[in-house]
């Protein structure tokens, strides 16, 4: 029974899914000029789609854990990990209800052991804060 309704579950997050990789899209252009990160959570969305079936509590874990934009002090990282991740807290307050805060606010507020690095971004793309 479980089998069928977190894939269910998982196939509702397709839309929303799109949804955040074109804003995504949309921001890149924005700030760098061009798309650096066309792949961007599209594991997410290939393992919705045919790993449905472990559940969306599952494939977010699987995903946090190797994605590089989600950061932790436990992964290696670049500057180029830290923009994205900039990238995808910005695109949250415009797919994410529950998620109103920009990339500064939100690196304040969740992740402020990566405040230098994040407003060393912030300046260089021009982001504002």
């Amino acid at each position: 029974m479980n089998f069928f309704k977190n894939f269910i579950e998982s196939y509702k997050h397709i839309p929303y899914t799109l949804k955040h990789i074109w804003v995504m899209y949309r921001l890149q252009l924005k700030y760098i000029g061009y798309i650096k990160f066309p792949f961007h959570d599209l594991d997410k969305l290939f393992m919705y789609i045919f790993l449905g079936f472990i559940g969306t509590e599952k494939i977010s874990k699987i995903h946090r854990k190797y994605a590089k934009h989600h950061l932790s002090l436990n992964k290696k990282f670049t500057f180029d990990n830290i923009l994205e991740a900039v990238i995808d807290w910005e695109s949250a307050r415009f797919t994410k209800p529950d998620k109103p805060l920009n990339a500064w606010n939100t690196c304040l507020k969740y992740y402020p052991e990566w405040k230098l690095y994040v407003e060393d971004v912030l300046v260089k793309y021009k982001i504002s804060k």
